[in-house]
């Protein structure tokens, strides 16, 4: 989960505005107006902290919350954050628990949303499942598999697409 978190900051700091202690009052208030895209920095901003002060669980809540402000307020990358939160945890207790149901959910919310990394996910959830299955349910599970990872290959044309 670290590493999952680690790359979605990453992502984050190449792309979005800096939510600091300074201005943070400032951009909850965005947030709390409705602003989708600001939800989703100060929830990066929380998740830093969860990161950079040990498993803060102070950090990690409120980090959940504008995570699923962000989502609400229908931004793909804040769905992705909380599909991230239910999905598995090898090795780490977390305070949301593993919900594959839930994860799917935020996933196609996000994929919905313009995520490139949620349709990504769908799509390799969505041929795991045709793995397990045979006949003309195999057929529709790769079919929508297929849809998802082109969705995410047109949402980041300057990544490399094999699927």
């Amino acid at each position: 989960m670290k590493i999952i978190l680690m790359a979605l900051l990453s992502f984050v700091a190449l792309f979005g505005a800096e939510v600091n202690e300074s201005n943070l009052a400032a951009s909850i208030a965005k947030c709390e107006a409705r602003d989708g895209k600001m939800c989703f920095e100060v929830s990066y901003f929380y998740w830093n902290k969860f990161i950079d002060f040990n498993d803060d669980r102070d950090s990690e809540a409120k980090a959940l919350i504008y995570s699923e402000k962000a989502c609400n307020l229908r931004n793909g990358a804040g769905c992705f954050d909380m599909a991230a939160a239910y999905g598995e945890r090898i090795g780490y207790d977390k305070s949301t628990p593993h919900d594959p149901a839930k994860r799917l959910e935020y996933l196609t919310k996000g994929c919905e949303y313009n995520s490139s990394n949620s349709c990504h996910l769908l799509g390799i959830a969505y041929s795991r499942e045709a793995r397990t299955k045979s006949g003309a349910e195999r057929k529709a599970l790769e079919l929508k598999a297929k849809r998802f990872y082109q969705k995410a290959c047109d949402l980041a044309p300057n990544s490399p697409c094999v699927y």
